[in-house]
């Protein structure tokens, strides 16, 4: 079933993003809330009438991803497109510093109350799902488009048959990675960490449980690595919020290069430390996973936002995600092929060193990007 989910989003990602592009974002918002909405309501259908059946799941499936795939690039793009529309475009990071703090501790509630519905029936977290969605797309159906990107959709929409090639954001997406100078390498060393920090971030997380399974065999814990677990993700959701909260303080203390360098660094060295050591010491290191995934999401979008114009935004955001899901799929691949345990950690650390190795050598020639004195 998480084949399916993988394989549909990413085939999904992209097509989605054009159409955000090219049709506006709140289309984009309405169907991912009722993808949802579907998606939970099959998952219940199948559980109640027909037994798991596998065909009601697997759409159940490609339903969540068409959500997340629609979703993706275009909340932040319409996000940026508001406040641009009203003159605010420089509140864009601190706002969306914001929104991913609270969805971080969104996450920490659901979790809690997630698991204690599960503890009296399994059915009825997707209750609450199916419900949760209904309400979200209610506030998506009360969306409206911002006056200024209505204006640029229809004038999209005119200008494709005067223009030699058509309307593709695609293809002007890939055109503004290779374009020349300060900001063309800029961009491109953007786009090459939104790659790279999605194998690093799956690993850091992926690697935890069987590293907790790990230290609990060896450390004779009083409690289950289930448990134990549980706990650590209810941390990992508070310390996102905390980074979220502070990104913006953080590219401005760092600069932006330097900032999203050292949350990258986090990544290879929570990786590299649970393959080197196998103690509850390590425990606060993995505290620190869900930094990158908190902050960095910030940063980027609000660095790219500015540098890509409407009508391709949404594809740009969604090809980096693209190319991130590939790199993670074939680190995924690569690792599962490895049978000893501790090889397979071992080659885990050193891919994560490598990836950031890469990073920071590409930012020697990345243009500048320490803005440390933008607002």
């Amino acid at each position: 079933m998480a084949a399916v989910y993988f394989l549909s989003v990413v085939l999904l990602e992209v097509p989605s993003g054009w159409a955000s592009d090219r049709f506006g974002r709140v289309h984009l918002l309405r169907l991912a809330a009722a993808s949802w909405v579907a998606a939970y309501c099959l998952f219940l259908l199948a559980d109640a009438a027909f037994g798991a059946n596998i065909w009601l799941l697997s759409s159940a499936q490609v339903l969540v991803a068409l959500g997340f795939a629609s979703l993706s690039g275009t909340d932040a793009s319409f996000h940026y497109d508001t406040l641009e529309a009203a003159d605010r475009a420089k509140e864009f990071e601190r706002s969306e510093a914001t929104i991913s703090r609270n969805a971080f501790i969104g996450t920490t509630i659901a979790a809690i109350v997630g698991g204690g519905l599960g503890s009296l029936d399994l059915v009825f977290p997707f209750v609450a799902s199916a419900l949760a969605a209904l309400y979200q797309l209610r506030l998506a159906t009360r969306m409206v488009e911002p006056a200024r990107a209505l204006a640029d959709t229809s004038a999209n929409g005119h200008d494709v048959s005067a223009k030699e090639g058509g309307f593709n954001p695609v293809a002007d997406s890939l055109k503004a990675l290779l374009r020349k100078g300060t900001a063309g390498r800029a961009l491109r060393w953007l786009f090459l960490f939104m790659i790279v920090q999605q194998p690093l971030e799956g690993m850091a997380l992926d690697l935890m449980q069987p590293w907790l399974s790990r230290l609990a065999d060896t450390s004779n814990w009083p409690v289950s690595p289930a448990l134990a677990s549980g706990f650590m993700v209810a941390i990992l959701s508070l310390v996102g919020a905390v980074s979220a909260a502070k990104a913006h303080a953080l590219r401005l203390r760092l600069g932006l290069r330097t900032a999203l360098s050292a949350l990258a660094a986090i990544e290879a060295a929570i990786i590299a430390g649970m393959a080197l050591f196998n103690t509850v010491w390590i425990l606060p290191l993995l505290a620190l996973r869900s930094t990158q995934a908190a902050a960095a999401p910030v940063l980027t979008t609000a660095a790219v936002a500015p540098m890509i114009s409407r009508s391709e935004r949404a594809t740009f955001l969604s090809l980096a995600s693209l190319a991130g899901r590939l790199a993670y799929g074939l680190t995924l691949l690569s690792l599962g092929q490895i049978g000893n345990q501790d090889t397979m950690f071992r080659v885990a650390a050193a891919l994560g060193f490598a990836l950031f190795v890469l990073l920071f050598v590409a930012g020697l020639t990345s243009g500048r990007l320490d803005d440390k004195a933008q607002p």
